[in-house]
């Protein structure tokens, strides 16, 4: 760490990390932000009371930071406060998914490949996952508490999620049994949901990043 150009994180970089003069930071962040984060957030309940602080200060070292869609760029600008290099590219991670050839495990992306469909609760997972245009379930049967409790969202799930909210085991059986119906009754909801979420992925994001951060 004390000799590297480069540096590459997905999330908060550790405390004791200390960015040496002429070092090149690259952040990537983790998913497309569901949950409300940092200055966003108006209570901490999940985190130590410092959280804001400290992550004002981890992000000062951020020379790049990526944003898979135009909503992640607007929301990363104000709830980190970051004033830095957006790279408007998608998530490099999410290359894969737009490969003709990809198989394996090891990524949770060549997962994805193999699904006919996802079920998630409120992981970002889902926001990646969209670029396959495969049907998705929600269970979401802790909503409530988890919405006005824990974290917030910065979507109105109800209205823009391109699948069902589910709440008991029986009616993520119903909806696995009745596949094509779910389909065809949110096929304008996903659309919708793609173009907000996935307009910008296409396959090349790792090129992208790589002829910016690293000019190759």
């Amino acid at each position: 760490m004390a000799r590297s150009k480069y540096f590459v994180f997905n999330g908060r970089q550790p405390k004791y990390f200390i960015k040496r003069e002429g070092s090149v930071f690259l952040e990537t962040w983790h998913g497309t932000p569901l949950k409300k984060l940092v200055f966003d957030m108006e209570e901490v309940t999940s985190a130590s009371p410092m959280y804001k602080r400290d992550v004002y200060i981890q992000s000062r070292s951020w020379d790049y930071l990526i944003a898979p869609n135009r909503f992640s760029a607007e929301i990363f600008r104000r709830c980190f406060m970051y004033d830095g290099t957006m790279l408007d590219t998608g998530y490099p991670r999410n290359d894969i998914l737009h490969l003709n050839d990809a198989m394996k495990y090891g990524d949770i992306a060549r997962l994805y490949l193999m699904a006919d469909v996802l079920i998630t609760d409120y992981s970002s997972v889902f926001f990646d996952f969209a670029n396959l245009r495969r049907p998705m379930l929600f269970f979401t049967y802790d909503l409530e508490k988890y919405r006005s409790v824990l974290r917030g969202f910065y979507i109105n799930i109800e209205e823009e999620l391109p699948g069902p909210m589910l709440f008991t085991t029986e009616e993520i059986i119903a909806a696995l049994r009745n596949l094509p119906d779910v389909e065809k009754i949110y096929k304008e909801k996903y659309k919708l949901f793609y173009d907000k979420y996935c307009s910008w992925e296409d396959g090349n994001a790792s090129r992208k990043v790589a002829e910016r951060v690293f000019r190759l």
